[in-house]
């Protein structure tokens, strides 16, 4: 696997803290004490540890980061994908956790009564009838606009599963 990055950003390059737990200096966390998260992708995304933007992150690729004992809320985002999965991980000194984005795909199958312009977490896909949409496994906001009128759903899709939406617009 690639290390990534090359050159550390400095969020990068410093040891982390949890955001919960008490307070400690970045400069206080020795190697004795912290412990390692390890975090891979199989798509592409940008990552962020409790809220902290850490970089992009390409398939296949890893980043290593020392961290102190605590637990950590991890996000990969893709907005031009639709793309956005958390992970809580606990880090205890002395020890690596590895966390592995890897997420699966479902669909979404939208019905609109009489008809609409789709909107799939703010993207334009075209007007009813439609064809079931492919999208990543997660949460996606689903708008139909026809005429003045306005609807929008908010869909949980888990992976291998194709989620039902029914809109009624008239």
């Amino acid at each position: 696997l690639i290390e990534q990055p090359k050159e550390p950003t400095p969020a990068a390059a410093a040891a982390i803290v949890p955001a919960q737990g008490p307070k400690r200096s970045q400069t206080s966390i020795s190697a004795v004490e912290s412990g390692r998260i390890e975090i891979t992708s199989r798509v592409a995304c940008v990552l962020s540890l409790d809220g902290q933007r850490l970089g992009p992150l390409a398939p296949g690729a890893t980043i290593s980061q020392a961290a102190a004992p605590g637990t950590y809320e991890l996000r990969c985002v893709d907005e031009n994908v639709g793309l956005d999965l958390s992970r809580s991980v606990k880090v205890s000194a002395r020890s690596k956790k590895v966390v592995a984005f890897n997420p699966g795909k479902g669909s979404i199958d939208v019905k609109v009564v009489p008809w609409g312009r789709v909107y799939l977490n703010q993207k334009d896909v075209g007007l009813t009838p439609l064809a079931p949409i492919e999208v990543y496994e997660g949460t996606h906001v689903i708008e139909v606009v026809r005429q003045g009128k306005r609807a929008r759903e908010t869909v949980q899709v888990p992976a291998g599963t194709t989620a039902q939406v029914l809109i009624r617009l008239d």
